[in-house]
């Protein structure tokens, strides 16, 4: 996520580790605790629930059908099919494109 992004009360996906090639592992739905601030090496953190501490705002991504796949396609229990259907609905829609989802 971007810092501008980074609202006290926003649903996110937190990604524990984040490997070089990109790979992620470990994904936690939370939710952003804390405006963000720059630690002294110049890193963006932010609080999240369930974690103590600052986060880095590049292990978050925001609420999405996509985010919501990755997660659960990670092993994540607590995202249902019904959260993703929900999310790609909200996306249609707010693209102004109604959907009867199935």
């Amino acid at each position: 996520m971007q810092k501008s992004e980074i609202k006290v009360g926003t649903p996110v996906i937190y990604w524990d580790v984040i490997k070089d090639n990109g790979q992620r592992f470990d994904p936690l739905k939370t939710v952003i605790r804390s405006e963000s601030w720059e630690l002294g090496h110049g890193q963006t953190v932010c609080k999240i629930a369930g974690k103590s501490g600052g986060v880095c705002i590049k292990h978050l991504d925001q609420i999405t059908a996509g985010s919501l796949m990755a997660a659960k396609l990670s092993g994540l229990k607590e995202v249902s099919d019904e959260d993703i259907k929900d999310a790609t609905k909200s996306f249609f829609e707010s693209k102004g494109v109604n959907v009867e989802m199935h």
